[in-house]
């Protein structure tokens, strides 16, 4: 089994994870459940096979086996950034964020509601805005 199977292999095991943690991840979000550590933990696993992942890639670039497409790259590049990335804007936060205002003015039946009130504001016209071309 060569690097470049080893490195197709790791790629298969990463979305079974992935995919096994997203369901995991929406099980907890329709029971009303925050992340908790096991889910962290499991999250942090998932990096780790993301690393090896890159590490392998990285070390395949090195001795000349590049990929068809170069934004094979960058979507390697992204998916090794994106659970650290996460982590540090929830800043590790294990709880729910209902009823916090950045989400609660994103709810869907709040945008709903958003939209209906422009539609029916009204709002004078500026003086000058429209001027009659003649003058």
């Amino acid at each position: 089994m060569t690097i470049t199977d080893i490195h197709g292999r790791i790629s298969n095991i990463a979305m079974l994870f992935f995919l096994i943690l997203s369901l995991w991840g929406f099980f907890r979000f329709f029971r009303k459940q925050g992340l908790d550590p096991s889910y962290w933990g499991a999250l942090a696993i998932g990096e780790g096979i993301i690393l090896v992942q890159a590490v392998l890639g990285a070390y395949l670039w090195i001795v000349g086996t590049r990929p068809a497409r170069g934004i094979h790259v960058l979507y390697g590049l992204v998916a090794l950034a994106i659970i650290p990335t996460v982590y540090t804007y929830t800043k590790g936060q294990d709880s729910r964020a209902d009823g916090h205002p950045a989400v609660e003015s994103q709810r869907p039946e709040r945008l709903r509601f958003a939209r209906f009130e422009k539609l029916f504001r009204f709002e004078p016209i500026p003086a000058g805005l429209y001027q009659n071309a003649a003058h």
